[in-house]
Formats: C-alpha cells, sequence, structure tokens
C-alpha cells in the first residue's frame, strides 16, 4: 500500500491493505508451508483506522510472521530451548502487551476457527489453537516479562479484585479454600489445570474424610478464583471448575442432634436462673430459633422491648456479618427469651451492645464454642437449636413462608419472605404456640 507523504515522496508498506476504512495485515504464504497454514493467505484485521497505529502493528506481524515461517522452514519440530526462546521473542514483539497479543494473533485464529468449523463447535483452548511458541509466548505475555501464570497467582487477583477483600473473615475463608487445593494438588500453571485434576481434588478431599457440603463450598470459591482470572486477563478457556460434579452430594448431611420437649424444657431451667453471657445467649436461642453469631452480635439498640411486640431486630454489623440477606429480619421475643433480653440489656450497662466479648471479627465463633462447651453435657450444640424451632414449628402446622421469616431462611417466593408478607404479629401468634413453658 502506498503512503503520500509530500508531493514529491510516495512510501510503499508491504502487506498493508484498506477494507472498508479499517487497516488489514495481508500476506501470502509461501508454496513450502501451504501444509502448514488453512489458507494461502493470512489475514488479520488491525482494528485500526490511524496510519501510525496501522504501521506499529504491522511491523509487529511482520517480525512474528517471518520468524515463524524461519522456524518452520528449519524445524517443524522445535526442541524445548528453542521454543522457549522462539517465545520470548515473540512476547516481545508484542511488547508484553495482552490486547495487543490478542488483537492480531489469538482473536484472528478464533475468527479463523470459527470460519472452518461453522456449526457451533466449542470454543478452543490455547493449547489446542496455537502452536508451541505462540502458546508459550501467550502464557509470558499473560504475566507480562515476569513468570508463568500459576493457580496462586489467579488467587491474588481474585482477592485483589473481589468486593469483600477488606472483610478479614472473607479473605481467611478465601485463603484456606485456595492453599487447600494448592496444598493437595500442587501450585499448578493456571492454563494447565484440567478438569480431571478438579475431580482428583475432589475424590482426595471425600476420602479425607471432608463432607460433600464442604467440597461444594469449597469448589465455589476455587471456581470463582478461576472464573475472576479468565475474565480479568482475557484468557481463552473455559474454567475446569465449572460444572464439576460431586458424587452423592448432600446425601452423607447429618442432622444435629436435637432433644425431646421434656428434655429441652430441663436445659431450658437449668439455664433460667443463670445470668452469664452463655447462658442467656442459650435462652434466646432457643425461642428465636436464630444463629449464634446473630445472637452474640446484638447490639442494645435491636432489642425493642417498648414496641407493641418486643422483638430483636437481626441486622448486619461491622463486627459481624449475616449470612444471606433474609437473615436481615425482626423476630418477636417471648417466652424465656424476652426475659433473658432484659437481664442482658443490664447486664454491661457501660457497652452499646449484649455481649461485648464478642464484638469481634469472628466473634460469633469464640460464642459458638463457649455455648457448645456448656451444652455438651445435653449432647448437642448451639445449631441444635435452630432445626429444634423449625420442627416445633411444623410440627405446630407453621406455613412454611411463616418459618422462614423467622429463621431468616431463603424460600421459593420471594414475595412470601417476611418485610413483604407477613408481620411481627403473625410471627408472634406462632411463637406463641412453641413458647417453652418450664
Amino acid at each position: 500500500m502506498d503512503f503520500i507523504l509530500s508531493p514529491l515522496v510516495t512510501m510503499s508498506i508491504k502487506y498493508l491493505q484498506m477494507r472498508d476504512g479499517v487497516y488489514q495485515y495481508v500476506r501470502r504464504v509461501s508454496s513450502e508451508l501451504r501444509d502448514k497454514y488453512p489458507h494461502g493467505t493470512i489475514r488479520v484485521s488491525l482494528k485500526t483506522k490511524d496510519q501510525s497505529e496501522a504501521v506499529r502493528k504491522l511491523t509487529i506481524l511482520n517480525k512474528q510472521y517471518d520468524m515463524e515461517f524461519e522456524s518452520l522452514s528449519i524445524n517443524g519440530d522445535m526442541n524445548p530451548v528453542q521454543v522457549t526462546a522462539a517465545a520470548q521473542a515473540l512476547a516481545r514483539q508484542y511488547e508484553y502487551n495482552i490486547d495487543l497479543f490478542v488483537d492480531l494473533l489469538v482473536d484472528p485464529l478464533i475468527e479463523r476457527f470459527r470460519k472452518q468449523y461453522p456449526e457451533g463447535d466449542p470454543e478452543p483452548s490455547p493449547r489446542t489453537l496455537l502452536n508451541p511458541v505462540q502458546y508459550e509466548a501467550w502464557r509470558l505475555v499473560n504475566k507480562g516479562d515476569d513468570h508463568r501464570f500459576s493457580f496462586e497467582d489467579a488467587f491474588k487477583l481474585y482477592l485483589q479484585n473481589h468486593l469483600k477483600k477488606d472483610d478479614k473473615r472473607f479473605s481467611e475463608m478465601a485463603t484456606r479454600n485456595a492453599y487447600d487445593f494448592i496444598n493437595l494438588m500442587g501450585n499448578l500453571q493456571f492454563d494447565e489445570i484440567k478438569r480431571n485434576q478438579v475431580r482428583e481434588y475432589v475424590r482426595k478431599k471425600l476420602e479425607g474424610g471432608s463432607s460433600t457440603g464442604t467440597v461444594r463450598r469449597k469448589l465455589n470459591t476455587l471456581s470463582a478464583i478461576c472464573e475472576t482470572a479468565i475474565k480479568e486477563r482475557q484468557i481463552v478457556m473455559v474454567s475446569p471448575f465449572k460444572g464439576v460434579t460431586i458424587p452423592n452430594l448432600g446425601k452423607d448431611a447429618k442432622k444435629p442432634n436435637m432433644l425431646e420437649m421434656d428434655k429441652l424444657k430441663e436445659l431450658m431451667r437449668d439455664f433460667s436462673t443463670d445470668t452469664s453471657s452463655t447462658a442467656l445467649m442459650i435462652l434466646l436461642q432457643a425461642e428465636l430459633g436464630t444463629r449464634i453469631a446473630e445472637v452474640s452480635g446484638l447490639a442494645k439498640e435491636d432489642i425493642k422491648l417498648t414496641h407493641e411486640i418486643p422483638h430483636v431486630v437481626i441486622t448486619e454489623k461491622p463486627w459481624r456479618t449475616l449470612k444471606t440477606k433474609e437473615s436481615q429480619r425482626a423476630v418477636p421475643l417471648v417466652g424465656l427469651a424476652l426475659e433473658a433480653a432484659k437481664i442482658a440489656l443490664k447486664a454491661f450497662p457501660e457497652s452499646d451492645v449484649l455481649f461485648p466479648q464478642y464484638k469481634k471479627l469472628r466473634g460469633g465463633d469464640a460464642a459458638s464454642a463457649a455455648v457448645n462447651k456448656r451444652l455438651a453435657i445435653y449432647g448437642i450444640t448451639s445449631h441444635s437449636f435452630r432445626h429444634m424451632m423449625k420442627d416445633r414449628l411444623r410440627e405446630a402446622g407453621c406455613p412454611p413462608d411463616v418459618r422462614d421469616a423467622i429463621q431468616g431462611q431463603s424460600t421459593s417466593n420471594v414475595a412470601e419472605t417476611y418485610g413483604l408478607g407477613h408481620s411481627l404479629r403473625t410471627m408472634k401468634s406462632w411463637l406463641d404456640k412453641v413458647v417453652i413453658t418450664l
């Protein structure tokens, strides 16, 4: 293509053409290499209408194909050292710029693939799409001029970009799950993780005694890490974690031990005269059916004793998050829970919370340990109260959506969740039916 620089000077640029106002790189493949390429002509859109930008991109492509043609002519089966050296040179040609690499090399190859296989074949992975030199260069460009991109690198990228990166509890959980995979399977190169390795991880966890529910939660984190890396680094691959099944998922779930009503009354009688923090939390949990962290993290302003219907408001706090959006709710105070709330409000007059020793990150875990220690002689845990409340309400004939509203659980019909359908009066009428009388 000719460029007129002045009335007296015209410059000719090889392999440069224009189509619909956009510059293209067009180069014929020599006859001896024709079998190495699906078409006799290489055609790559430079995706620009700017002359200087087009020349810059063309120069990069020219050097790439010069090197590629030379290596194929000399030795079609390059050894690893040659591949690495050629890949480093190719990465430098693209200035270690992932956008340039994708625009000028990967996208045209994908387009060529689609033209060859128009029947909806799945998108190819870099391993099958690129030749060895291009593939190694792709990995170098993805990381820059540093080193290859590992699963640990992907995790760091995930944490760096997550909205909850400053949430200590979230970060610790994500870190545990990520390094659980790394410690078990090794710090694999990100693009080399295969589905059979993910299945092997699942097998090892299950054989090691982890429940299927625990493995599912870990896979959710690992999948999110992978998807973030694919998106942020524009990696051409399908997540190996996507859709991986867990054998017998949920069938090994163990229901917490529960007490018959006479034993539950005996327990409540034992704690009804105890004013310790653990005893008060036990009384509140038993009559509210809450999670332990929802009780241990209560602020005094959350206790509404002067309302027509005394109740507790459960909301997210700086020191305590909630499990789901449905967990934010109001629950009537009845029976021994109402008396426990009155005592707790006076227990620490200088504090703005009911149980100041648990006003901290992971405070719910500490509260759970303290309560479970007291409950050990009864053969139950704090979470047993939650299941017992569900059973008590069910046996009383309480509708499922009201039970969900009381316990802050998601429901199949969003219109029936608390805040859209049930008043405190409705919930109290059902809690009164199952109140524990001594």
